[in-house]
């Protein structure tokens, strides 16, 4: 009996030894386990706790970190005890772990100690607490760095608690290494993400994010980067102005300030409505010509949107982005064009105004349409372009038109989104012909003479035609006081035995078939003590729907205004027609006229004008054909 007493006790022994061998493989080995804590950092919805393991432990320690709980007994399986374990770090007696808790409620009093588990079992030190804020400072997430490259980084960061109150300010301080001062980086609070532009290649910087709400600035954790070596590209984004807006356009513009170790591959504007840095491979993307300076007039926008933007470049190894710009596509406004006013309606002409809202976008093209029937529209009825709105008024002169006959005229605005009509008004021409006088223009102003040109059309027989002039009454007449007259049967007429540097008034009279009587507005010329400019060398050429004209311009006094006027219907243009001031480099003018109509004839002059008066050149006829450009195709009609 006692042998086998013997035996069972020396079976137990060993299965107990077997135990404790088993359970030492199973759970850290410890003499001791106790932690010591640094003061933790309590916010309103999480605390940053910091604490190390001392003693000696045994085993493999494979999960450790704090565990937080509102009790104070801080039970391992309660669900009401949170763990945060350490994952980016190795254990080690006596070092110290920092790691911030989350998730908190504000206001209270939590417990927390740290802990050392093989997976199976847990050992955990001795309890300290603290107690949440119940408002703070904002709490930051961890910041990330997204990219560097030569010239730039992008990085953001996340905020877990607003500490209770608005966001008033966040982003990143940044500076190089060697610098003493941080530079501000603001951001929205919405993305939290910025893309730092204009570093230098190579060098090394800090960086660290902050925020600020009503109690005061938090800030994160500092980060160092070194950009990378000169390789890529250097592109800038330019801000877009309001006048490169419209609600459904804007015109982008950037620069490339270098290509990098290569050539570049391609460039162009990448752009999305999110709050955040576009990129070329996921939001949209809009190519350009390589060049230094580009520009890219983006279409098919929405109106009263923001659209964020970087002008992209990339060359054989790398890509680059400008800094982001932001803008705000206009709310899209209608042009409005009222009724036509219609007045001086003759035989075969009228004068026509309307007065003009311009609305939102550009507008493209501006005037009248009329027609014999029906509601004219461009794509049937005779159409009459405006070059400018007088202050907010389309005005123009309808010619051609038959005698005795009803017209429906309006105006119109063409915008690239639509065509907006005015209402139809009525025009009724007389049955009577009426001379058309068109206005008076000078030339050759001497000190004691001028020649003055006009324009006179009729569908009837022109009885006479008078120059009218006087340097004292302002409203010269047939008949008048102290008037002048002087009969002309062409176009011009030269007027003599003037006075020298005496402003004159001048009218035109014609008397028409029936005796119809008519004066035109009237003009003044002031003759002068020192001689008019001189224009010469006159030379015209053309290519494609581009004229380009050049001429010599002299002048005893100071020219204060030149350049080169033209007309599709005024055989003897002047500055009240459609002109370009050109300026003068040196006595040499150089001017282009754009958008040449196919299939029309252009009347040109140059002009210059002094304190002694304005002279013109003279009349250079130009037919644009439709064939391709041919220098030979312009004339002088005065040389016919």
């Amino acid at each position: 009996m006692r042998k086998i007493n013997q035996i069972f006790f020396l079976f137990v022994s060993l299965s107990c030894l077997c135990l404790v061998s088993c359970k030492d493989e199973e759970s850290p080995q410890w003499t001791s386990i106790e932690g010591t804590f640094s003061d933790p950092i309590p916010s309103r919805k999480g605390a940053v706790v910091e604490g190390m393991i001392n003693g000696s432990i045994g085993g493999n320690v494979s999960v450790f970190g704090f565990l937080c709980s509102l009790s104070k007994e801080l039970i391992p399986d309660d669900p009401a005890t949170m763990p945060f374990p350490i994952k980016d770090e190795s254990f080690s007696v006596g070092k110290s772990f920092k790691k911030t808790l989350t998730d908190l409620e504000p206001g209270k009093q939590y417990y927390y100690c740290m802990y050392v588990s093989n997976g199976t079992n847990m050992m955990k030190t001795q309890t300290s607490s603290f107690t949440t804020l119940t408002t703070s400072k904002p709490l930051l997430g961890e910041m990330k760095i997204l990219s560097v490259g030569e010239y730039s980084l992008s990085a953001s960061c996340g905020i877990l608690d607003n500490g209770g109150s608005n966001i008033t300010q966040c982003g990143f301080f940044y500076k190089k290494q060697e610098d003493e001062k941080f530079e501000p980086k603001l951001v929205s609070v919405e993305s939290f993400q910025v893309t730092i532009d204009k570093l230098s290649p190579g060098t090394m910087y800090y960086i660290y994010p902050f925020a600020t709400n009503k109690d005061g600035t938090i800030n994160g954790d500092t980060l160092e980067f070194t950009t990378e070596g000169f390789e890529a590209p250097v592109v800038l984004t330019n801000k877009v102005g309001t006048e490169a807006l419209g609600s459904d356009w804007a015109i982008l513009s950037g620069s490339l300030e270098n290509s990098g170790s290569s050539e570049i591959k391609e460039m162009g504007f990448c752009y999305t409505t999110v709050d955040k840095d576009p990129v070329k491979d996921v939001d949209k993307f809009v190519p350009v010509k390589d060049k230094k300076d580009f520009t890219y007039k983006l279409t098919g926008l929405v109106d009263k949107t923001k659209y964020y933007v970087r002008a992209y470049a990339k060359n054989g190894s790398k890509a680059a982005y400008g800094e982001r710009i932001e803008f705000v596509t206009k709310e899209y406004i209608k042009p409005i064009c009222e009724t036509v006013e219609i007045s001086n309606v003759t035989d075969i002409s009228a004068d026509v105004q309307s007065k003009v809202k311009q609305g939102s976008d550009n507008i493209l093209r501006k005037g009248f349409c009329y027609s014999n029937s029906g509601a004219p529209e461009l794509k049937n009825a005779t159409i009459l372009e405006v070059t400018d709105i007088e202050g907010d008024y389309l005005k123009a002169t309808i010619t051609g038109l038959s005698p005795n006959k009803k017209y429906f005229v309006r105006a119109f605005v063409e915008t690239g989104k639509e065509v907006s009509y005015g209402p139809i008004e009525t025009l009724e021409t007389s049955a009577d012909p009426t001379p058309v006088i068109g206005a008076i223009t000078f030339t050759n102003v001497e000190k004691t003479s001028f020649a003055a040109h006009v324009t006179i059309s009729s569908s009837g027989s022109i009885k006479k035609r008078m120059f009218l002039y006087s340097s004292t009454n302002q409203s010269p007449k047939l008949d008048g006081e102290n008037v002048s007259v002087l009969e002309f049967s062409s176009e011009s007429a030269t007027i003599s035995g003037l006075k020298p540097n005496t402003q004159y008034y001048v009218c035109v009279y014609v008397l028409g078939e029936k005796d119809k009587e008519v004066y035109s507005a009237i003009a003044t010329v002031k003759t002068v003590t020192m001689g008019l400019p001189v224009v010469s060398d006159v030379n015209i050429t053309r290519e494609g729907n581009v004229a380009t004209v050049r001429a010599t311009v002299t002048s005893e006094s100071e020219i204060t205004e030149c350049g080169v006027c033209y007309s599709t219907v005024n055989t003897i243009p002047s500055v009240i027609d459609s002109k370009i001031n050109t300026g003068l480099s040196g006595n040499r003018l150089n001017g282009q006229i754009t958008n040449l109509k196919q299939s029309t004839i252009y009347y040109i002059r140059v002009y210059a004008t002094s304190v002694a008066g304005t002279v013109y050149s003279d009349v250079v006829k130009m037919d644009v054909g439709d064939g391709s450009p041919n220098i030979n195709d312009n004339d002088n009609p005065d040389k016919n």
